[in-house]
């Protein structure tokens, strides 16, 4: 069940960290559409990168 945020707002998100639980998250991110990701950091460059091409955000 979608989480409801009110009025029909969206909510952005960022990922801090683009490891094991991001790998679980980020699949998920289409089953919440009021839901956008703006970004995503990793100390490991390449595990951001990899990840925002994948789902979104810079």
């Amino acid at each position: 069940m979608p989480i409801s945020t009110g009025g029909g707002k969206r909510v952005g998100v960022a990922f801090l960290g683009c490891g094991y639980a991001a790998d679980f998250y980020g699949p998920t991110l289409p089953n919440y559409p009021e839901i956008g990701l703006i970004g995503a950091y990793d100390p490991e460059r390449d595990r951001a990168k990899t990840f925002v091409a994948e789902y979104g955000g810079r």
